[in-house]
């Protein structure tokens, strides 16, 4: 396991826009952009995306560091809220990235959103009879735009290294060639199968490791089950700590152990007597659901195998 430290997040910035905006401008499309493109906004903007700044988790977690750390919770807000800053909804929404002409940086940054230029779109932009202006957006194609958010570098346990991770796996693949696919046409990242006595795990995905992003907040864990009884559980993901031991506290963290399967590695679960091998997950952890005070996030079983089958 790689042990990492703690680094200072840097203020995330978000411009706001001042004045009446033009009405072929991005700004002034705000919100309507489902209206026209129905089909790639529900296609694009996932659930994780859309609501980014209202899940129970992010709001919980929000308000206890801005209790602890006053000032520390709106730095949040750039990455989770950025609609927000301009009437929209507590979370990511198109603009976030279709009027992206920079980033403040990658590790802790935000996009820069010029909402007063045009609608932002890829090399065939320019369509004719659109009702706003558009251009290509020579950021929008490339993997920094994801990186100014997916790699956090915070003060405490809000560790992400997904940027990193997939330029050292030098896949020759950007972020949007797997996660601007449809969604029933990207695969899983793990693959479970059954071995003489137990499974084994493997990434597959192989464009950064598994599982991704703030995983020290969630669980995932391979289990064996005979009937009722479990009979070991390995988590992946990472682990934080303070003082060398373990907490589910990300605001009391000094450190993070990272357990997760990097791109092409494999994990085996050997446990004699096991008649199932399962891949589950749940969105929170349950010990950190009842720091929080929130119920318990439901188990998603991903993939179960029979050993020896």
């Amino acid at each position: 396991m790689k042990a990492r430290g703690a680094p200072w997040l840097v203020l995330l910035l978000l411009p706001g826009c001042g004045g009446e905006l033009d009405p072929r401008s991005a700004g002034a499309h705000a919100g309507a952009c489902v209206d026209c493109h129905a089909e790639q906004a529900r296609a694009h903007i996932t659930p994780r995306h859309a609501e980014a700044g209202r899940t129970e988790a992010f709001v919980a977690l929000r308000a206890r560091a801005e209790d602890q750390l006053p000032g520390q919770g709106e730095l949040c807000d750039g990455c989770h809220r950025p609609a927000e800053e301009r009437g929209g909804d507590a979370g990511l929404d198109c603009l976030t990235c279709h009027a992206a002409v920079a980033s403040t940086g990658v590790g802790t940054g935000a996009p820069v959103l010029d909402l007063a230029g045009p609608v932002l779109g890829g090399p065939e932009a320019g369509e004719v009879g659109a009702p706003h202006d558009l251009a290509t957006g020579a950021l929008l194609s490339r993997s920094e735009l994801c990186g100014s958010c997916h790699e956090v570098a915070a003060p405490l346990g809000f560790s992400e290294h997904l940027f990193s991770d997939w330029e050292a796996t030098d896949s020759g693949q950007g972020c949007a060639d797997c996660h601007l696919l449809p969604p029933d046409a990207l695969g899983p990242a793990l693959a479970l199968e059954a071995t003489a006595e137990g499974a084994v795990l493997r990434e597959v995905a192989g464009g950064h490791g598994a599982p991704a992003g703030l995983s020290a907040l969630e669980l995932v864990a391979l289990e064996a089950w005979r009937g009722e009884e479990l009979l070991e559980r390995v988590e992946l993901g990472a682990e934080l700590r303070r003082a060398g031991a373990r907490t589910w506290d990300p605001l009391a963290a000094d450190e993070v152990l990272e357990r997760a399967l990097a791109a092409g590695e494999s994990l085996s679960l050997e446990v004699p007597g096991a008649d199932e091998v399962c891949l589950v997950r749940q969105e929170r952890h349950p010990e950190l659901s009842a720091l929080l005070d929130l119920p318990e996030a439901p188990v998603e079983v991903l993939a179960c195998v029979v050993p020896g089958s």
